[in-house]
């Protein structure tokens, strides 16, 4: 973006002052006197006008009134004087628009104003000072950073007197303790917000203090704020301190509220709307400001009872725990309390407050997606009709221990198994038969392995098991031996007796094998072991060109 300045060096000896939006004055008496010359195009943007609208007088007549032509006149006719920019309204109605004024001569003798727009800053001015409330930020270390000039005018503080003070020499003596509990709790629960009352010092009025009540925001991270933004309204005095905890107005709205209240100061419970008391049973009903949570399920009660005792402790610390009420063997009540620290009417920290919601409806739902997830993962890691883990889940299980046995040398071995005579068996027994014999075999071959080992379908009549941290390959091919007597043995159906027999070949892993080459390496050595008749295992040599080693019995 090409920045447009005032003005260059020319031969007539005039000088760079301003960059973006100006107006170039001709010297004179008044602001008549003082026509306008040029306006570049960052000041007609801005004005949303043309230059030749604003030549000459056309600029003066633009502004809002003729205070704010005197304003410009008196500018112009000093423009060295050091000053803070000139702030003119410009329109012909409200809402105007304020521009702020730099000015300097330049060596011509013409007069260089250099705008920029400042409409809201003051309007956000104008609406802090319509609410009567004085506005202020006050930084991480207390210190008073900001204050909005017209609110403070309009609650007749002297805003100078409090920039660069600390907000503990601003509050009086005897609040000061209000003042450093507010501080603890805001940087306990960063983004919270807080109502307090005290006396702040008023050294222009007639009285030395003056009771404001504040409301407290805290934004440490906000790049504008970096602290707390305080709205302080000026009060005839604090509220009556002998106020109970409730009043009759807030306990109305406390019943209302379709959540559960529970109140405690002073360690002693103090109030509970009568939803908490349906929830929890007569255990509220305890003097004790923590006996209730003895309502709730034994594994919860520590974390809730944890919570409360840190809103009510010295820092506030806000939380928000999920504890199970269970009412019978067949009902539980899922509650999201939140724990935060309660007041006095003067604002001092006396205990806590919780609210209870029910939220049993959206913890049966997150059980129910829980449990969906949990089928979606089944049905696609897993055969739909043995329950054994199938293709892609028994890979993912093979990579697995191929990684384990690149990194602790843990030996890895792949069966790859196949059964003889399953077309016959479908043949005479029909589908359901073979799907029978199928599933009696899997729980055959799952019962023959360890826990540790893993037996896999990969569809049809082959299965797969992936054997850990054996001490030789003769463990293995034991295996395969006892495999292939479990299998022979007659298959009880429906019509009579199945009889199947058993192919297996068998490859170990080295620290190069993939999950995708184990697996063929033994899916070849089962093909080898088919060609040498059934009943048989062949076991591959870890060089995938050495001949096949055969063995087992027909």
């Amino acid at each position: 973006m090409t920045v447009q300045s005032e003005s260059r060096p020319t031969a007539r000896g005039r000088r760079t002052l301003f960059a973006g939006a100006v107006l170039r004055f001709a010297p004179g008496d008044g602001v008549d006197g003082f026509g306008l010359l040029s306006a570049n195009g960052g000041a007609t943007a801005m004005l949303a006008t043309t230059e030749e609208v604003l030549l000459g007088a056309g600029f003066v007549e633009g502004l809002y009134d003729a205070a704010d032509a005197r304003a410009l006149a008196d500018a112009l006719a000093d423009p060295d004087r050091d000053r803070p920019p000139v702030v003119l309204r410009w329109g012909a109605a409200p809402p105007v628009d304020y521009l702020g004024m730099d000015l300097r001569r330049d060596l011509d003798g013409t007069v260089l104003a250099g705008l920029h727009d400042q409409t809201d800053r003051h309007r956000l001015e104008g609406v802090m000072a319509g609410q009567d409330v004085l506005t202020l930020v006050v930084d991480g270390m207390g210190i008073v950073r900001w204050i909005s000039l017209r609110s403070a005018r309009s609650v007749g503080v002297d805003p100078d007197h409090y920039l660069g003070m600390h907000s503990a020499d601003v509050v009086h003596p005897d609040d000061r303790h209000v003042l450093g509990r507010v501080d603890r709790e805001l940087r306990a629960n960063p983004g919270s917000e807080i109502v307090a009352w005290w006396r702040v010092r008023n050294p222009t009025g007639d009285e030395p203090w003056s009771w404001f009540r504040n409301t407290l925001v805290s934004a440490p991270h906000d790049p504008v704020i970096g602290g707390t933004v305080v709205i302080a309204r000026r009060v005839d005095g604090p509220p009556d301190r002998r106020a109970d905890v409730q009043g009759p107005a807030d306990m109305t709205v406390a019943e209302m509220m379709p959540s559960g209240l529970v109140f405690s100061a002073g360690g002693r419970l103090q109030f509970r709307n009568s939803m908490a008391r349906r929830m929890l049973g007569p255990a509220v009903e305890a003097v004790d400001g923590y006996r209730w949570v003895d309502a709730l399920r034994p594994g919860h009660r520590r974390q809730v009872r944890e919570a409360l005792m840190a809103a009510a402790g010295e820092e506030g610390r806000r939380s928000t725990v999920t504890a199970a009420l269970d009412r019978s063997a067949d009902e539980t009540l899922w509650l999201r309390l939140e724990a935060m620290p309660s007041y006095d009417a003067l604002g001092a920290h006396v205990g806590y407050a919780a609210t209870l919601l029910d939220v049993t409806a959206e913890h049966r739902a997150r059980d129910q997606m829980r449990q969906t997830e949990e089928q979606l993962w089944q049905l696609a890691n897993h055969d739909a009709l043995t329950g054994l883990p199938n293709r892609l889940h028994c890979l993912d299980r093979l990579a697995h221990a191929l990684a384990r046995t690149r990194r602790e040398g843990r030996s890895t071995a792949v069966l790859f198994c196949d059964l003889d005579r399953f077309k016959q068996v479908n043949d005479q027994f029909g589908h359901a038969g073979g799907d029978a014999l199928l599933i009696e075999i899997a729980r055959r071959l799952r019962a023959s392995i360890r826990e540790t080992d893993t037996v896999s379908r990969l569809g049809g009549d082959e299965f797969v098991i992936i054997c850990e941290a054996f001490d030789g390959i003769g463990d293995i091919e034991a295996l395969a031996r006892r495999l292939i007597a479990i299998v022979n043995e007659s298959v009880p159906l429906a019509n009579g007796l199945a009889t199947v027999g058993l192919c297996v070949g068998i490859a170990e892993a080295t620290a190069a094998s993939t999950a995708d080459g184990l697996m063929d390496r033994a899916d070849v050595a089962c093909y080898r072991a088919k060609q040498n008749g059934r009943n048989r295992f062949t076991t591959a040599p870890p060089d995938a060109g050495a001949d096949l080693r055969a063995g087992g019995d027909r």
